[in-house]
């Protein structure tokens, strides 16, 4: 199946891929608009955006460990993370305590997709992005061997052999971004709108950037 139907077969409950794939969708997100992360630089959703994680206590392990570096990354990503998703069409204008909920709720997804597709290009591992590169043996002798395989199986090697653009990842993180389903929303079906402009986004850059590859 094409990139669409396998993330809708993912993210929709049983019974509704025919219903929503059914739906006659206009794409009203510009698809490029998608795709880029800005520098770093904390606004005032950065100093609400407190995520709660541990990995500051993950991060005691050994300098040197798998481990270590992949929180280590992720601690530097996470106020780029909250600038991409102010810079997406229409997540601003939601109320801050559901754009911080959206954040929460996926933040580990968004940080996965990016770390998978930045290694499309390396064997057996994965490039973070302080640079460093986290080794599929080194990950095995640190413990995390199996959620790490599942990463490059299922996630590296996929965006691999569809040779997944930059615009085509920018809208499916933000589709993982656009959770209806995330606790705590005020409006779960403004939330679900958002989704369905994207999917319509992406669906429109598809057919127009791969005509050859209908079921792209």
């Amino acid at each position: 199946p094409g990139l669409l139907a396998r993330h809708r077969k993912r993210l929709l409950p049983p019974g509704q891929m025919s219903k929503a794939s059914g739906q006659r969708r206009q794409p009203q997100m510009k698809a490029q608009l998608l795709l880029g992360s800005s520098p770093a630089t904390c606004g005032h959703l950065g100093m609400v955006f407190s995520l709660g994680c541990s990995t500051g206590k993950q991060c005691l392990r050994k300098p040197n460990d798998p481990v270590t570096n992949i929180c280590q990354a992720a601690d530097k990503q996470l106020f780029t993370l909250v600038e991409w998703a102010k810079r997406i069409p229409h997540f601003s204008e939601l109320p801050l305590d559901d754009q911080v909920i959206l954040l929460r709720a996926g933040w580990n997804e968004l940080l996965i997709a990016s770390f998978s597709h930045r290694s499309i290009a390396v064997k057996d591992g994965i490039l973070l992005a302080t640079g460093l590169h986290v080794h599929r043996n080194s990950a095995h002798s640190a413990g995390v061997g199996a959620i790490f395989d599942r990463v490059l199986t299922e996630l590296v090697s996929k965006m691999r052999d569809m040779q997944m653009d930059k615009t085509e990842l920018g809208c499916l993180r933000a589709i993982v971004l656009f959770n209806p389903d995330s606790k705590g929303l005020s409006n779960p079906a403004e939330v679900e709108a958002l989704r369905e402009k994207v999917y319509a986004s992406l669906e429109a850059y598809c057919k127009h950037k791969y005509p050859e590859q209908p079921g792209r």
